[in-house]
């Protein structure tokens, strides 16, 4: 039972190192397009009502990568530490 457990804790970790890789990754090949396309359309939306749209969108592209890894490893830490229950059904 023990190493059934165990098996399943390199599993969990596992996929938890392939999803961050595939979070890094993502992350890295679309900031080019995102900073062309950013700066190409930003030039046509001068003016104070359009400054706060473009702050936010720029503080989301830094800030979500950050969520969705610390969401992948809660989910791997938690994974890894739960038990099974001891009641019969």
């Amino acid at each position: 039972m023990r190493k059934q457990k165990k098996g399943q804790q390199i599993t969990v970790w596992f996929f938890a190192l392939i999803f961050l890789f595939i979070i890094g990754l993502v992350y890295m090949i679309m900031t080019k397009p995102f900073v062309l396309i950013r700066d190409k359309f930003e030039a046509n939306f001068t003016g104070s009502e359009f400054e706060n749209t473009f702050k936010q969108i720029n503080t989301m592209w830094r800030v979500w990568p950050i969520l969705v890894i610390m969401g992948v490893i809660i989910w791997a830490v938690v994974a890894s530490t739960r038990q099974t229950p001891n009641i019969p059904f």
